[in-house]
């Protein structure tokens, strides 16, 4: 195993304290990562913001306190990030949060901190992160822009559509015509709308174009079914 190896993860930041340290580009770019992430309680803390900040917080969609940083700003945070254009006060920040067992994470130096944030290719449902450990961020970035090519908004109404799949096949007052055990044919289905290169597109479609009712998808995704079921005879 590699020294300073990282063990992936995806964590879910709704009503979490996320506190973003400095008011740069960079820290626009991180406050927007977490926003992108789901994040709805974002903290950034500088004595000055970009007009970008700026206007998120007259939005209401971040809180901006402009000030210097004192410790006990990352108290009571679930996350912090440190982001100002001073590498001596990010890994002050780092060295603090660590001390109160917070996840922080440093943006002048990859290698200090409890976690790394990943090059991110986003398609809905689809998260796909991509790090080379510190070794090489212009080669994540090159394999971030031929993921993006490779996996295009479609794959956002696919895993959509697989979702709605899923909930109908998993809901217990749904009934099936099944020759085997009722568990295990449902997963049999799961596995094989996962790899259905084409039967997801029907929904898809009524998706991406938002024509439709609950009944119209219901009928789409009864139809799939059906045809998963015919050929996994």
């Amino acid at each position: 195993m590699p020294e300073g190896a990282l063990y992936p993860i995806m964590l879910r930041l709704t009503g979490k304290r996320c506190v973003v340290i400095g008011g740069g580009k960079v820290a626009e770019r991180k406050t927007a990562a977490l926003l992108e992430a789901g994040a709805d309680r974002v903290e950034v803390i500088a004595e000055q913001v970009t007009e970008t900040l700026a206007e998120l917080g007259q939005s209401g969609m971040i809180s901006i306190v402009q000030r210097i940083y004192d410790t006990n700003d990352i108290r009571q945070a679930s996350l912090v990030i440190a982001a100002t254009n001073d590498s001596a006060l990010n890994a002050r920040i780092v060295r603090e949060a660590d001390e109160c067992g917070i996840w922080v994470n440093s943006a002048s130096d990859g290698d200090e901190g409890t976690f790394v944030t990943p090059a991110v290719v986003r398609r809905g449902d689809l998260v796909l992160g991509i790090t080379t450990s510190g070794a090489s961020p212009s080669f994540a970035s090159k394999l971030k822009a031929e993921l993006e090519q490779q996996y295009g908004g479609e794959y956002a109404f696919r895993l959509q559509a697989l979702r709605l799949l899923r909930e109908r096949l998993l809901d217990p007052n749904y009934s099936m015509n099944l020759d085997t055990e009722p568990t295990s044919s449902r997963q049999r289905l799961l596995r094989s709308a996962a790899s259905d290169a084409n039967g997801w597109q029907e929904l898809a479609h009524m998706l991406e174009n938002a024509k439709h009712t609950e009944p119209d998808l219901t009928i789409a995704i009864d139809r799939w079914i059906d045809r998963l079921s015919k050929s996994d005879r």
